[in-house]
């Protein structure tokens, strides 16, 4: 009897339902944390994702660049590398999931190779995404981007 339970606790966690990411989200910039003058301005995404389809469309405007940035992406989380279109160079990046509310990507462009876990709340309203950049000028850089759902 207690084998299976075991085995069911443990076919339960397998099956357990993935976290739909989709939706508008925003940045907050007083909650997440940047690395130095690395501040990103307001950030705006459109997520589409039909586990394990991903697709995403992205502004960021910079104040100190003075210009706004557009990104957009179509793939999947599924181990498989594709292009994140955006102004200032493409870049190749793979996602693959390492939790019912985490996956990890990691992408090489022109700043250099980029490692990023992003979290899903418990409630669905918050994704938290920690980032690392090995910087092409040999500097390694990290931070935490916070984004809330819009509603």
């Amino acid at each position: 009897m207690r084998y299976l339970l075991l085995f069911s606790l443990l076919t339960t966690s397998l099956f357990a339902a993935v976290s739909n990411m989709s939706g508008t989200w925003v940045l907050n910039e007083k909650r997440s944390r940047f690395a130095d003058r690395m501040h990103p301005g307001q950030v705006t995404l459109t997520i589409q994702h039909d586990d394990p389809k991903l697709k995403y469309d992205g502004s960021t405007n910079n104040p100190e660049e003075g210009q706004n940035r557009d990104f957009h992406f179509d793939g999947g989380i599924d181990g498989k590398a594709y292009v994140v279109k955006q102004d200032g160079g493409d870049r190749n990046v793979t996602f693959h999931r390492t939790g019912d509310r985490v996956v990890e990507s990691v992408s090489n462009g022109p700043a250099g190779e980029i490692r990023s876990r992003i979290t899903m709340s418990h409630d669905g309203n918050t994704l938290e995404r920690r980032m690392t950049l090995h910087g092409k000028d040999g500097k390694t850089r990290t931070w935490v981007e916070v984004y809330e759902k819009k509603k």
